[in-house]
């Protein structure tokens, strides 16, 4: 689409329901501690884990090229990954700094690292090279987001028949031993619905036209592997989980959006799902703190917690978020 075209694009209403439903299940998967019972650490939690980040790259690739508006030149590409790095890299850096910084002084080993300057850059070398390896690993996927920022402008450009030639031979690199270094191991897991969720977005008119009960159908095959993995605690092949988690969570979406308090909560985790994802694990990790330590754990039940704290990991953010959207707005701008 050519840059200059300004009008504002529609929201993708099932596709918010989507990225919230999506962003819950992080959430909820982040929540496996020591304390936690069998039935989270070896049901609920691999089920989830199972399916939830391939969503979560799909959707995330499906917007980046719907909100995509189109670059001319080098210095528009600079430009552009110089916007994307100020949103989402340098957030990265200060809160896996800090998370770094603080499990250094938690676990009085700063001297033995070499003091605060050799914790520094021990940290910083951890979080470029192996996002994976380092303390705040919960943030990887801000890593690897920023790699498909990168990359997608010239993406973009490619034929069609490219882009889909280059989605199918990406199904051989989730099975291709890679390193960690850099994140390329991730990278090669999720190329697979970073191509796909590129190439929804460019057929996004067709997929308008589909009912809810082609999604229904789409469905079954999502029922049956998950009634197979209560039986059996197998998980199968990620690409395979991950493309049958598609249309049913569209199928899911579909309905939620009827629900008008359930659209709204979708459609505002959609809508702060960066943020929630940046400070979430601290909100849980505070939360997990005060249950293990105090006599909550031998009064509310597992189930209990989980609820509030998901429900906490997910409403303190978007109060922050909230918060600093209304200073934004009070802040006078070089006009006034």
């Amino acid at each position: 689409m050519n840059k200059k075209t300004i009008e504002q694009r529609p929201r993708l209403v099932v596709v918010d329901m989507m990225v919230g439903i999506a962003m819950t299940l992080v959430v909820l998967g982040h929540n496996s501690f020591n304390f936690a019972p069998h039935w989270y650490n070896n049901g609920l939690h691999p089920w989830i884990y199972a399916f939830h980040m391939e969503l979560f790259v799909f959707l995330s690739s499906l917007l980046i090229r719907h909100s995509y508006r189109g670059i001319d030149g080098f210095r528009e590409y600079f430009q552009y990954i110089g916007r994307k790095f100020a949103k989402f890299f340098i957030p990265f850096l200060l809160v896996g700094t800090a998370v770094g910084l603080s499990s250094a002084y938690l676990n009085h080993n700063v001297e033995l690292q070499g003091g605060w300057w050799s914790v520094l850059l021990n940290t910083l070398q951890q979080l470029f090279v192996w996002p994976m390896q380092s303390n705040a690993s919960f943030l990887w996927y801000i890593y690897v987001l920023m790699g498909f920022y990168v990359i997608s402008p010239l993406v973009f450009k490619l034929p069609r028949w490219t882009k889909m030639a280059l989605c199918l031979a990406s199904v051989a690199l989730t099975v291709l031993p890679a390193t960690y270094k850099f994140g390329l191991a991730l990278f090669c897991k999720y190329g697979f619905f970073y191509f796909m969720g590129i190439l929804c977005a460019e057929g996004i008119e067709e997929l308008k036209t589909l009912k809810w009960w082609h999604a229904l159908l789409g469905s079954l095959p999502f029922v049956a592997w998950t009634l197979y993995f209560i039986l059996t605690k197998e998980r199968l092949f990620s690409v395979f989980t991950g493309l049958i988690a598609l249309p049913a969570t569209a199928f899911l979406g579909m309905g939620l959006k009827e629900v008008k308090p359930l659209r709204w909560c979708l459609a505002r985790i959609s809508k702060g799902c960066y943020w929630i994802y940046l400070l979430q694990m601290f909100v849980s990790w505070g939360c997990a703190i005060l249950y293990r330590e105090t006599a909550l754990i031998n009064v509310v039940p597992f189930g209990g917690f989980l609820f509030v704290n998901t429900l906490l990991s997910i409403a303190l953010p978007l109060c922050l978020q909230t918060f600093a959207e209304s200073l934004q707005r009070g802040r006078p701008s070089a006009k006034d």
